[in-house]
């Protein structure tokens, strides 16, 4: 093929993963709007079946057999996507049910309440598919701890996960979690014993064996990089990780799958192991390491790239964009909806990134005399920062700054940590060999360290507001990329950054009200109503960080609040002081003192506590039984309820209201936000937050 013969150079399976992601997208598209979508889809599998025509015209049979996969591997994601979207819950909500289910390794107790993933759920007797979060709450049992195998049977209403709203929640696919539920002590009626699986006792010794030997914390990093597995991590490590530019050591990934490779080939070839031989070995072990990690998207990726890798000098596959686009295609062979997770788009992103940019950077960067190793880490780095930037302003709303410098100085440390961590990890379970671990674990120690530090420092992560559309970003990329095969380079270039500045503009996606309230979900449960110039702010503050990530993905344009806190405790001082670091407190409200340390708290950090009653605020203290038990907002001669609590009875009958759910997800406390019946209102729903702005 000549240079500009053709648009972009065939490679099948870039071919194939472009088009059964699109096929996905007019799926979604289906699914809201059928008519319309159903059309895309025709018209795609129409011009698919003309291309494979021409091609059989043209006797180029190769071209053919790709666009027959094609066609198959569309057909298959069409039925996957819609049989999923259509048919995944067997529940509704309001109904009360008597539930089963058996405790997976997710599990945990902390500040009274037990919260656990389950499976092999039944309701009222009958099996039903998927799995439960379960938050068990006013504990009184003191042996109330059910271990991973354990069967929980207990009686609550549920809340549907929902899949796809106004967006498509990719991740509730892969964890398979459809529904939540919250009870407390006295709704369970019993606890039976039980096993853990084979990966489960695997998974948890292992667990088990880092924390013993290293400090817990450091412990749980380190089982959480060669796992996959953040649920035992804390918000602030994971928040310090991500600020950093370093939360991929905790997913794993290609550095996690090609490092095992590397290990398990090297240690191969010192036992002279024919290079067929060696590559089914290495083959073998990844399959395991894969399955043994829970299987994520990033971990599939990296394994099928790594596989082709591996066997690439047998069957001369270098093309790195085509093994990429071989492994998205088994990816969303294996699930559609991966290609709306993040995880999945990181990954690829990334790989796009060091394939499309590093050689160019590195290009640039020699010419400056800059010595090849440096220029080589940092042209890495800034490859996948410039792919991975439109993905995380979009999955964020953030842009982490010191991401690239960062990346360029830890990659290597980190990577030598990770392999003699694996290298020494069998020894460890011999007693003696058991301080090995404690080299690994002080390399570890000290990058969490600079980890929080650098999350410390001024501009590390900066709030930004884009709609999905800045992903158009990448696609755009591609064809000012080498890989298309047209000269005059620097005209596509000015072409893409032209586009990527109009997507700036145009992709804008912030929250503009002065009379509305705002319930916001995600990593956090709040509500903010704002009224004029004031906002205020009710939310759960037992950890200040989950509330900073919802506020700044929720894309208000706020950053001025009043805090409403209806049980003002030490932890939640510490909150409200965490958020403050963030965004500007001009007063913390309470209705009752009931704890002056907590009080005492948030005036030594010089922040304003103000009781309700001495308070100007637009709302009213709710009481139930003498105790403050949420807000009161009047507005239109209408009432809204809200608290960072349960929500009681008591006071929603009092107020005549109906009650509606916020959002549960990492956190066992609650808001609700509630309004009255034929109230004059208009809701937007966006994601993780919904606007309603009043009349």
């Amino acid at each position: 093929m000549t240079k500009g013969a053709r648009l972009i150079n065939f490679r099948p399976f870039l071919c194939i993963f472009v088009l059964i992601a699109t096929t996905i997208l007019f799926s979604l598209v289906a699914f809201y709007v059928f008519p319309l979508g159903l059309a895309l889809l025709i018209l795609l599998f129409a011009a698919t079946v003309a291309l494979a025509v021409r091609a059989a015209m043209l006797r180029d049979f190769f071209k053919v057999t790709v666009y027959a996969v094609a066609v198959s591997l569309c057909a298959l994601a069409v039925f996957a996507f819609m049989h999923t979207a259509l048919y995944r819950y067997e529940l509704s909500e309001s109904v009360s049910y008597v539930l089963s289910g058996r405790v997976t390794e997710h599990y945990s107790f902390s500040d009274g309440a037990y919260t656990a993933t389950l499976d092999e759920l039944t309701a009222n007797g009958e099996k039903i598919d998927g799995r439960l979060s379960l938050t068990v709450e006013q504990i009184t049992d003191k042996y109330f701890y059910p271990d991973c195998g354990d069967v929980v049977e207990w009686r609550s209403e549920i809340s549907i996960n929902e899949l796809i709203d106004d967006g498509v929640n990719a991740s509730s696919v892969r964890s398979d979690i459809r529904y939540y539920a919250y009870a407390q002590g006295s709704d369970v009626n019993s606890v039976r014993d039980g096993d853990p699986r084979t990966l489960e006792k695997l998974r948890l010794a292992l667990r088990d064996k880092l924390t013993e030997n290293m400090s817990g914390q450091t412990g749980e990093i380190a089982f959480g990089m060669i796992a996959g597995d953040r649920y035992m991590l804390s918000d602030e490590i994971t928040d310090a990780f991500s600020s950093a530019g370093i939360g991929h050591i905790l997913a794993v990934s290609g550095l996690h799958i090609g490092l095992v490779a590397m290990l398990c080939a090297y240690l191969l070839s010192k036992l002279r192991v024919p290079p067929a031989v060696r590559a089914a070995i290495v083959t073998a072990a990844l399959l395991l390491y894969t399955v043994f990690t829970g299987g994520s998207p990033s971990a599939i990726r990296a394994f099928v790239m790594c596989v082709i890798a591996l066997w690439a000098r047998f069957f001369g596959l270098r093309d790195g964009l085509n093994c990429l686009c071989a492994a998205g295609v088994v990816c969303l062979t294996i699930s559609p909806f991966y290609l709306f997770e993040c995880g999945f788009l990181m990954s690829m992103g990334s790989v796009y990134g060091l394939i499309t940019f590093s050689r160019p950077i590195f290009g640039l960067l020699s010419k400056t005399g800059m010595p090849k190793f440096i220029a080589k880490g940092l042209s890495a780095s800034l490859a996948v920062q410039i792919a991975i930037i439109p993905l995380t302003a979009v999955f964020f709303s953030k842009v982490y700054i010191y991401s690239v410098i960062v990346n360029a100085l830890l990659m290597p440390v980190l990577g030598a940590a990770y392999t003699f961590m694996l290298a020494i990890l069998p020894f460890t379970f011999i007693p003696p060999f058991a301080p090995l671990i404690l080299l690994p674990s002080a390399v570890l120690w000290a990058i969490t360290a600079l980890g929080a530090a650098v999350s410390a420092l001024p501009f590390a992560a900066i709030t930004v507001r884009y709609s999905v559309g800045a992903v158009a970003v990448l696609p755009a990329s591609f064809f000012a990329s080498r890989f298309v095969m047209r000269v005059r380079r620097w005209i596509k270039t000015a072409a893409f950054i032209a586009l990527a500045l109009i997507l700036a503009v145009t992709c804008e996606n912030s929250v503009r009200t002065d009379k509305g309230m705002i319930v916001i979900g995600g990593g956090a449960t709040a509500t903010v109503i704002i009224h004029g110039d004031v906002a205020y702010l009710i939310a759960d503050f037992s950890v200040g960080s989950r509330v900073v990530n919802a506020i700044s993905r929720s894309r208000l344009l706020c950053d001025t609040f009043i805090v409403c806190e209806q049980s003002l405790t030490q932890e939640s001082a510490e909150g409200i002081i965490e958020f403050a670091r963030s965004y500007n407190v001009t007063e913390a409200v309470f209705p009752l003192l009931t704890d002056t340390e907590g009080y005492k708290r948030l005036t030594d950090a010089g922040l304003n506590a103000t009781a309700a009653a001495d308070a100007e605020t637009v709302f009213d203290v709710a009481y139930s039984s003498g105790s403050p038990c949420g807000w009161l907002f009047r507005n239109g001669g209408k009432t809204f309820y809200v608290t960072n609590g349960f929500a009681d009875e008591t006071a929603a009958a009092a107020a005549d209201i109906v009650r509606a759910k916020a959002c549960y997800v990492q956190t066992s406390a609650t808001v609700y936000t509630a309004w009255e019946c034929g109230y004059d209102y208009t809701a937007v729903t966006r994601g993780d937050y919904v606007l309603t702005e009043f009349s």
